[in-house]
Parts: C-alpha cells; structure tokens; sequence
C-alpha cells in the first residue's frame, strides 16, 4: 500500500473519530442540560407545593368553627394533606427512587378530591364565606393554587422538551447508552384520567 494513501485513510478515520466524540458530546451536554432544567422545574413546583400543603391546616382549622358537622370532610383534607406532604418528601429526598414520583401524583389526586369536597361542602356556609379571614385564607389558598398550576405547567413544558430531544435521532441511541430515561410528566394520575 502506497504510504499517501495509509495517512489519507489514517487522517480520515482520525477525523471520523473526533466528529463522532465531538457530536457525543454535543449531545451528551444537551441531555444533561435538559435533565437539569426538568430537575431546577421541579424544585420550583415542589416549593409551591410544599406552600400550599402549608396553608390548608390553617383553612381547615378557620372553617372548623363554622362547619362542625363535616368532621369526616376536615378530617379527610388534613389526613391528605399530610400524605401528599409525605409523599413530596420522599421525592425530594430521592428523585430517582422508583414509585416515589407516582406516590405524589396518587396523594395529589386525593388531596385535591378532598379540597374540592371542603369548596362544595362549604357553599352551605354563607357565614363562613362572610367571615373576613377564611375569605383572606381562601383568596391565599387560591392564588397558591394558581402558581402551583403555573410551576406545573413550567415543569411539563421542560419534560416534554426534554423527552423530545432524547427521543431525535441519532441522540436516542446516545441516551440509551448513557441509561438517559425519560422525564416524567407532572400530570393527574391515569385512573382519574379515565374516570374524568
């Protein structure tokens, strides 16, 4: 073989090695930038959360006085409440672990069955409603609902970018390589999707 050729070939398969690492890379810091992203959103929805899990005890409590003959309804969105608190924990303290997502997605379903449930019960309360502070507690209640929904939001617009660029080609071969798994979405869990 002519020694042109073997430094031709050799520079070829030299170049083809450094484009190949080089596009590795490219990809390697685009999956985890997203994955950082998806992680900093969820930080910010956990936050939120942890606020609202925060302020219903102190709704339930100011509506006790009015509604004392719906213990079981109290009783039912402060046991959910703690629950869902729990759950939220256990995902903070373990973002990876298997399940630990799908236990808040679950107690976040029966907490807001439950405050749902407490809204409807308490419109047979016109005193209640009247009562300067529950309505304070409630407008807080709300707009922390309201940013909870916009935190969510956040975060499901940066899982679904996320999951779409590890699933472009040639990049998915790359995430399955690198064990890269798909982000999941913040949205109601599947059985209550199907009875809604």
């Amino acid at each position: 073989m002519m020694p042109g050729l073997f430094l031709l070939m050799l520079f070829v398969l030299c170049l083809g090695v450094l484009l190949a690492g080089a596009w590795a890379a490219v990809v390697y810091t685009s999956l985890s930038g997203g994955r950082k992203k998806c992680m900093s959103a969820l930080l910010e929805l956990q936050s939120e959360l942890e606020a609202r899990y925060g302020m219903l005890p102190e709704l339930v409590e100011a509506a006790r006085v009015y509604m004392r003959h719906e213990r079981a309804a109290l009783d039912a969105v402060l046991s959910a409440t703690s629950v869902a608190s729990s759950a939220l924990k256990r995902l903070r303290e373990s973002p990876l672990a298997p399940g630990s997502f799908e236990l808040v997605l679950q107690a976040e379903e029966v907490l807001d069955g439950g405050v749902m449930k407490f809204f409807a019960i308490s419109e047979a309360y016109p005193e209640m409603k009247a009562d300067p502070k529950v309505r304070q507690l409630v407008q807080l209640f709300l707009g922390k609902e309201a940013r909870v929904q916009d935190r969510r939001a956040a975060y499901n617009q940066e899982v679904d970018e996320y999951n779409k660029g590890r699933m472009a080609f040639p990049a998915v071969h790359l995430a399955r390589l690198l064990g890269s798994g798909e982000a999941v979405r913040f949205d109601k869990a599947p059985a209550a999707e199907a009875k809604g």
